[in-house]
Parts: structure tokens; C-alpha cells; sequence
């Protein structure tokens, strides 16, 4: 076999690689939208952060989800990804209980 032949085999090789990566990758990103993960991570991490801004100072508040909770920002965790939300409050402290979280306002 010449060279060009090897390298128009190459090029080929090279192209079918990355259509079926990204083909793969978006075909995940549907079925997390299709799931519903997506729009449950946020609306965790959303209410979480609502919550905590609305309690009085020294408030325990129990929430039955695992998030992520450092200085001011609630963070919620699903299978590809995080979503983020700030708080008012820059004082809060967290605990793990079980399955969930216990936030002290």
C-alpha cells in the first residue's frame, strides 16, 4: 500500500472516532433531559438556597437531599453534573445526616 493510502485510511479511521463520540455524547445529554435529572438537580439546589434565605438567624433546617453547602453557595450533584446557587446568608453550617442535609442558618 502507497502512502496516500494509508493516510486517507487514517483520516477515515479518525473521522468515524469522532462522529461516534459525538453522536455518543449527545445521545447522553438527551437522555438526561428526557430523564428529568437535569431539572431536578436545579430545582433542589434552587429550593435549598430559597429556604436558607428565608429562616430567621440560628434556624436548624433539615433537608432530605445530599447537597453540597460551602460559605453561601448550595450546590446539587446528578450524574453529569452540578448545579449552584448562592445564598444571602454568607453564615451558614451544615451537617450530614443520613440521607440528608442539616443546614443551620
Amino acid at each position: 500500500m502507497d502512502k496516500r493510502g494509508e493516510s486517507d485510511l487514517l483520516w477515515s479511521v479518525i473521522q468515524a472516532v469522532l462522529i461516534v463520540s459525538v453522536l455518543g455524547t449527545i445521545f447522553y445529554w438527551i437522555n438526561d433531559v428526557s430523564s428529568g435529572k437535569l431539572i431536578v438537580a436545579q430545582m433542589d439546589a434552587k429550593e435549598s438556597a430559597l429556604i436558607v434565605d428565608m429562616a430567621r438567624p440560628g434556624t436548624d433546617i433539615i433537608i432530605n437531599k445530599t447537597l453540597s453547602i460551602t460559605q453561601n453557595n448550595i450546590t446539587a450533584n446528578f450524574g453529569g453534573g452540578s448545579f449552584s446557587y448562592s445564598t444571602f446568608n454568607p453564615k451558614i453550617s451544615t451537617k450530614t445526616i443520613g440521607n440528608g442535609t442539616e443546614v443551620i442558618a
